[in-house]
């Protein structure tokens, strides 16, 4: 009986050393489903950045928006080369840039310019405004040059994937 069971054991021991491991087909198989959820993630991971790099331009250009207006509202005019304050344009400049100027009576500042970034574009405005795609704040709080009961449309885009970003400014001067 025990030489049975030993038989056993060495044959069990025997077993288990020559199977150690895997096959061929089980590291294939493995590696395979790893790069196939490698792929879908990378993939799903570039699409999300891509709406985020808009969504953060267009919350960027809401900032600048809000800040020609509370430049304008404080009546704060530039260091220099201002005799009396007008006014805040933000003026879009169609595909990639826009900027923030004092308007005072001697002429207009450049106060700001940005340069959006690479693969996203700035339509005009709609309606267009006087001066061409301007929004003017007005000094101390005396409104906008949006006609009353209306607003106008920014609209940003990423040419490669055709995402977009809409940016409002209404008459009241709310920016959403």
């Amino acid at each position: 009986m025990t030489n049975v069971l030993l038989k056993f054991k060495l044959h069990k021991l025997n077993f288990l050393q020559q199977n150690r491991g895997y096959t061929l087909i089980e590291i294939l198989v493995g590696m395979s489903i790893f790069a196939l959820v490698f792929l879908l993630g990378f993939a799903s991971y570039r699409e999300f950045a891509r709406r985020q790099a808009l969504a953060g331009v267009a919350r960027s250009m809401r900032g600048d928006i809000r800040f020609a207006q509370e430049l304008a509202l404080a009546g704060k005019k530039p260091a220099s080369g201002c005799g009396v304050l007008r006014g805040y344009y933000f003026v879009s400049s169609p595909p990639s840039t826009y900027e923030i100027s004092a308007y005072c009576d001697t002429g207009v500042v450049l106060e700001k310019r940005v340069d959006l970034a690479l693969g996203i574009t700035l339509s005009g405005m709609a309606p267009d405004l006087t001066p061409s795609n301007t929004i003017l704040f007005k000094a101390l709080g005396a409104g906008t040059n949006i006609p009353a009961g209306s607003s106008t449309i920014i609209t940003l885009s990423q040419t490669d994937i055709g995402n977009t970003a809409i940016v409002t400014v209404t008459t009241g001067g709310e920016i959403r």
